[in-house]
């Protein structure tokens, strides 16, 4: 998928955690997002890095069967480096 202009492709991190005991917990939404593609319009953002979305933006997609979420670089807050 090749996003055009100021769009992103990125893909939403899992907030799901498990127990030892195998139980699925349910966490607060998170808006951490791994970023797959860029348009040739964003300055700021790099594919492989791990941003942070404002909430309810973008619009989901399937792609190869796989959810993935279009946004533009206005909606991204942060980018989180990791050390």
């Amino acid at each position: 998928m090749k996003p055009l202009h100021n769009r992103l492709v990125v893909k939403r991190l899992d907030s799901a955690a498990e127990t030892s005991f195998g139980f699925i917990l349910e966490t607060e939404p998170i808006d951490e997002c791994s970023v797959i593609a860029i348009g040739p319009d964003v300055k700021d953002v790099k594919v492989g890095e791990t941003i942070i979305l404002s909430r309810n933006v973008g619009q989901a997609v399937k792609h190869d069967d796989e959810w993935v979420t279009v946004i533009t670089e206005d909606d991204v807050l942060a980018i989180i480096e990791r050390e």
